[in-house]
């Protein structure tokens, strides 16, 4: 298994395998629900994250004795913002804050931008038909990236074709779909490629800091408090020493 600024195989296995976890049950959900819309898909997958993440903190401590890093804490927080957007512009789908408090090793707060897509389908006689690409909008792309580069797309996916949730960055988007000539549709078989699973995303890339970004400006629009930009959904991810820092 890779390893990143945490330096614990137990701690960042823990971590990954809840992201499988969360993975898996979604992707199960999804492919018999894909005819929902993917606001009330990303409501589920936001439960299915929070849920699946109560249990880190009781399976860190029942493997305390092989940590050898110290004691651990992590928890997620969620909030929802729809009920207040009122007139504020659109801000994103999504939003992830890290907050990692570890003195002597690492703190930091940085945020990332994310919007939902599902993979489209259609119901007919013999039940629900998965087309194998996604919609999009690079208008819609483009406007993440104003607010910040490290915006991505986060692709809901039915479990049976193994792809599962994926994740690809707004820029490999554009380009893709510049590449493609196509303003509209991205092709499974030609996206992929440039995206990581979610779990592995979650984890090297987001907690391990190759994604994110840490200016206040982005941080003001990601926790929700921005005047003019507000994404529907917020996630904290908070990663510590000792409990009372997640309070």
């Amino acid at each position: 298994m890779k390893s990143m600024w945490i330096a614990d195989p137990v701690v960042e296995q823990v971590l990954h395998s809840t992201f499988q976890e969360v993975d898996l049950d979604f992707s199960m959900f999804f492919e018999a629900n894909s005819l929902s819309n993917e606001e009330r898909l990303t409501g589920i997958f936001i439960k299915t994250l929070i849920d699946k993440s109560k249990p880190i903190n009781d399976v860190l401590s029942t493997w305390s004795k092989t940590i050898v890093s110290g004691p651990w804490y992590v928890k997620l927080y969620y909030t929802d913002t729809t009920i207040r957007r009122g007139e504020k512009k659109w801000g994103a789908d999504l939003a992830f804050v890290l907050d990692v408090n570890i003195p002597d090793k690492n703190e930091f707060k940085k945020a990332i931008l994310l919007q939902a897509k599902k993979m489209q389908s259609r119901k007919t006689s013999d039940g629900i038909i998965f087309e194998n690409y996604w919609r999009l909008e690079v208008s819609q792309a483009k406007k993440l990236l104003r607010c910040t580069n490290d915006s991505f797309y986060i692709f809901y996916n039915p479990n049976h074709t193994g792809l599962g949730i994926r994740i690809l960055p707004a820029t490999s988007l554009i380009s893709l779909s510049k590449a493609r000539g196509n303003s509209t549709i991205l092709h499974t078989s030609e996206t992929v490629p440039s995206t990581r699973r979610f779990a592995d995303f979650m984890l090297y890339d987001f907690i391990g800091c190759w994604a994110g970004d840490f200016k206040a400006r982005v941080l003001k629009i990601a926790e929700g408090s921005d005047e003019e930009l507000v994404p529907s959904h917020i996630i904290r991810v908070i990663i510590a020493r000792r409990p009372g820092v997640l309070d």
